[in-house]
């Protein structure tokens, strides 16, 4: 059980010493503290699993640095992948993604992330290690069952929390997206309808143009907003000015009337939705460390919406912070 106990503690230990390195790699690059990880707390879990393995499957190369560097970048980058393919089949979102380097292998692995973790074992085995357990050595067993016992706990009640926040978040991206979809249907119908009510001749009245316009810029800001905004105004400064005395027939004004109410109509169904999605976007932003941790996280179903989560979530914060 004491051996047990240690081989525990030690995971522990390199979870935290994980999760700091990562974290001054992340907040140096950020130019801002990063809590990064999976996990709420200043654990990465990924990092104690890795220099697990890297003790107790490559003690064999111990004495051997070069094949024990080699091996390590074997065995890390191995289950750093594995990794980000089960985080991507859970939740049905890419953690992170390297892509754009060279000599990656899925987006999942690349060769630079793996020469520095052959590197980061390398330096553990030979420099770290020893001091981790001459200090894990010097606690009683009453102690380390206590301290085991306590951070088995902490990890349990954290990943619970964690993964329950992180499937939270693959839900609201998908409500996100599904409003997204009917604010651009939305935003066709009214461009159509408005436009039509506007070819009638309606706008005859700068009074008019100017109610028109007026709705215009108070139409909610949504991606694709500016492009319909544009149009309209392109078709209103475009239409040419009638005469006031020319008669309007009975038939045309009981058109331009029910356009009238269409529009009103789409436009009110319009600001329910964008409101809906703003209460949504709201509520995502317990998420925000999330977000803020993975900075390249995008999701698998629906391309593009925690990209333009996050700016909304940023635009917030720098309202309050201007406020």
């Amino acid at each position: 059980m004491q051996t047990a106990f240690s081989v525990f503690l030690s995971f522990g230990v390199y979870s935290f010493l994980g999760w700091v390195c990562e974290t001054f790699y992340c907040s140096v690059g950020q130019r801002h503290f990063v809590n990064r990880g999976f996990l709420f707390g200043p654990v990465c879990p990924v990092y104690g699993f890795g220099a697990l393995a890297v003790l107790y499957l490559l003690a064999p190369f111990t004495r051997q640095p070069i094949l024990l560097f080699i091996a390590a970048m074997v065995v890390t980058s191995l289950l750093e992948y594995l990794t980000g393919f089960l985080l991507e089949k859970l939740f049905h979102t890419k953690w992170w993604d390297y892509s754009t380097y060279r000599f990656n292998l899925h987006g999942r692995v690349c060769l630079k992330n793996s020469l520095l973790f052959g590197l980061i074992a390398l330096i553990m085995v030979l420099f770290i290690n020893p001091a981790v357990q001459r200090g894990l050595s010097q606690l009683s067993p009453p102690v380390s069952a206590a301290f085991s016992l306590l951070l088995a706990a902490a990890f349990m009640a954290d990943t619970v929390q964690s993964v329950r926040s992180a499937l939270a978040l693959s839900r609201k991206a998908e409500q996100l997206f599904a409003l997204r979809a009917e604010l651009r249907e939305k935003s066709a119908a009214y461009r159509e309808a408005l436009q039509q009510f506007i070819s009638l001749q309606a706008a005859d009245s700068e009074e008019l143009r100017a109610a028109i316009r007026e709705k215009l810029d108070a139409l909610p800001r949504f991606e694709g907003s500016e492009e319909l905004r544009a149009a309209i105004r392109e078709k209103l400064d475009a239409l040419p000015r009638k005469k006031h005395s020319e008669p309007v027939s009975e038939a045309l004004h009981a058109r331009l009337e029910e356009l009238r109410a269409h529009t009103e109509a789409l436009y009110a169904g319009f600001s329910q939705l964008y409101q809906r999605r703003e209460r949504l976007t709201d509520s995502a932003n317990s998420h925000r460390r999330l977000l803020t941790a993975f900075p390249g996280m995008r999701s698998l179903r629906h391309e593009g919406i925690l990209e333009e989560l996050r700016l909304s979530l940023k635009e917030r914060k720098n309202q309050r912070n201007a406020e």
